[in-house]
């Protein structure tokens, strides 16, 4: 049917909230694909309505969503959507606006899509903050290279030992001790993913987040 195809496809992920026998858990969710009819509170939609829905289903120890995050807005056949606040803006839409207008933003520095929407962003809004602070970062950004690449084999070292060192068994030991005397508390911890790959396809009809902000989403 046409009208099928008048959606968008939304690219999440994120983390939620468990109550287990061991105390406040973590577990992803994610990346996955919503339907939605509209892009324009997508983030709120899919945090408060869609995956909270979709989790109670797929996790009987669900308890409450910690981070949703929008990684990027296609339409129904994966094509570009122009015009998106820089806040859903994909890694490859942020890297063509950096492009086209020229901007002194090395994406390789950022891996996390937020920190480099929030420099896309100042880069926007206020340049000249925006040249000093990249200057700093870049200074940074270069000693730790040069750092991670004096230490590159270092892991690969570790994996070709066949025996522990001293150092190793003992931290074992003390990793062990841990484990039986920690006691979780409201701190919580990583555990394993849910299982979201026979979850229903879902497209939503009505602008049911309007209302609702999304602490993790900046307003741009």
């Amino acid at each position: 049917m046409e009208n099928d195809k008048q959606y968008f496809n939304v690219e999440i992920f994120g983390d939620y909230f468990v109550s287990t026998s061991e105390g406040n858990v973590v577990r992803p969710f994610g990346p996955v694909v919503l339907r939605m009819r509209l892009w324009q509170q997508c983030q709120s939609l899919a945090r408060f309505h869609i995956v909270p829905n979709l989790l109670r289903k797929a996790d009987p120890e669900f308890r409450d969503i910690r981070r949703c995050i929008v990684l990027g807005v296609k339409t129904a056949d994966n094509g570009v959507v122009y015009g998106l606040p820089i806040k859903f803006m994909s890694l490859e839409q942020i890297t063509l606006e950096i492009k086209s207008n020229s901007i002194p933003l090395l994406v390789d520095m950022y891996p996390d899509i937020i920190q480099l929407r929030n420099k896309l962003y100042m880069a926007r809004e206020n340049p000249e903050k925006f040249k000093k602070q990249e200057q700093r970062s870049i200074q940074s950004f270069s000693k730790i290279g040069d750092a991670l690449e004096l230490n590159a084999d270092v892991f690969k070292k570790v994996a070709q030992q066949n025996e522990p060192s001293d150092n190793a068994n003992l931290l074992n030991r003390d990793n062990q001790s841990a484990k039986e005397t920690y006691t979780p508390n409201s701190d919580a911890v990583t555990a394993k993913p849910a299982n979201l790959d026979n979850l229903p396809e879902v497209i939503i009809t009505e602008d049911a987040g309007k209302d609702k902000d999304d602490d993790e989403a900046f307003n741009l």
